[in-house]
């Protein structure tokens, strides 16, 4: 289903995809022996390919930022690079990419050769490009992932990306982009909120005169924001809007518009596209849609832009506690037997219908060979169903 900012009509504007943490490779083994965990891996190149495919045509999209973490490793298998990059390829033909190397890079794209496309822009190094079209300009700032000392080292960073300019500009740009990967104060993960630590960024950090920071790492989708205490706050409403020449933003209901405005940068986690670990198994994945409306005359004063989270279908996932003091194993067999069957009759035609976690309390008074049969039943619908035995504070 597509978004609401899609369906409306079309007028002038720049638009471009905002998506990260694609995570290739992850849950892909070249020489499978888990043929469901590996058509798992292979759904994270499938979904990633969807997305560029139906918006490069439909929606003609201008450019396309990556936040980061292209890959699951620093070294990836070749035929890993080569699945991942022959959508990066196909993409580049019709648009302009613009990569981040994230941590699981170590900071560097291993994509040899690629890096030399004219169509393809890496920031190795920290620096910005321009992207132009109807004589508007935007300008996109970046660099590779601090690894150490990321809020000591964030402001002199980040000056350099705004002064290294690849492509040299005649002009001031029209609106301006820092495309990132890094912990931002506020950002959230499940129950957990990142506040302190020495790779902690504070948005405060972050120069005013970015319109927008686009930013991956944290695999949830989220926007960052300061209230007037100067307090960064998450916001899960999924389309945002920008009054560029005053440099606020505000959040779009489906009823309404908020009154209340947020000064500059609004700060963007795109998220992960697909659920990577059980943790973002409540989650939604997606990516972020983005339009930059402008007159014939480019008058500051008409600028306008609003973002949009497109969320995707992913990969459902249970995650169950089995406590054997409180619940007889046949009984727990049972259910879980039950909640496999469920989702082998709603999937879809993908042949991956789910995936199940269980972890054991008492592995003491269980022995696999009793729920084996379990792990095959599942397999036979579609279901990767792992088990964990957990023992006090110990695993096995």
């Amino acid at each position: 289903m597509k978004g609401d900012l899609q369906k409306e009509e079309e007028r002038k504007s720049i638009k471009f995809l905002f998506l990260s943490d694609t995570h290739f490779g992850v849950h892909y083994a070249v020489k499978p022996r888990n043929m469901l965990r590996h058509q798992y891996g292979k759904s994270f190149f499938n979904k990633v390919e969807q997305i560029f495919q139906s918006n490069i045509r439909k929606n003609k999209i201008d450019f396309i930022l990556h936040g980061g973490d292209f890959f699951n490793r620093s070294e990836p298998f070749p035929d890993v690079v080569k699945k991942a990059t022959s959508s990066l390829l196909w993409a580049a033909k019709y648009v302009p990419i613009y990569l981040i190397p994230g941590n699981h890079e170590r900071s560097k794209l291993p994509i040899g050769l690629l890096e030399y496309h004219e169509n393809i822009h890496i920031f190795s190094k920290p620096c910005s490009y321009l992207f132009e079209k109807d004589e508007f300009r935007v300008k996109i700032a970046g660099f590779p992932y601090i690894r150490h000392h990321a809020q000591k080292k964030i402001k002199p960073v980040v000056s350099k990306a705004w002064k290294n300019e690849i492509t040299k500009f005649r002009t001031h740009p029209h609106y301006s982009i820092l495309l990132m990967h890094q912990l931002v104060q506020g950002s959230r993960v499940e129950h957990y909120t990142f506040n302190r630590g020495h790779n902690v960024v504070k948005s405060r950090d972050i120069p005013p005169y970015f319109d927008l920071v686009a930013t991956g790492h944290v695999h949830r989708y989220q926007s960052l924001y300061e209230d007037n205490k100067r307090i960064v706050s998450s916001h899960t409403q999924h389309r945002m809007s920008q009054n560029v020449p005053s440099k606020t933003w505000c959040f779009i209901s489906s009823s309404k518009q908020e009154s209340k405005s947020f000064p500059n940068p609004m700060i963007c986690y795109s998220g992960s596209c697909e659920r990577v670990s059980m943790m973002e198994r409540n989650e939604d994945k997606g990516y972020i849609y983005g339009r930059i409306d402008f007159n014939e005359t480019i008058n500051h004063q008409s600028l306008k832009m609003e973002l949009e989270f497109i969320p995707q279908p992913s990969v459902i996932m249970k995650y169950l506690k089995w406590d054997l003091t409180i619940k007889p194993l046949e009984q727990s067999m049972d259910e879980l037997k039950f909640l496999i069957q469920k989702l082998y009759t709603n999937h879809s035609d993908s042949s991956l219908a789910g995936i199940i976690h269980v972890s054991i309390q008492n592995p003491e008074s269980t022995q696999f060979s009793e729920i084996s049969p379990l792990v095959n039943y599942a397999k036979e619908k579609g279901v990767l169903l792992t088990f964990r035995w957990k023992k006090k504070e110990k695993e096995s």
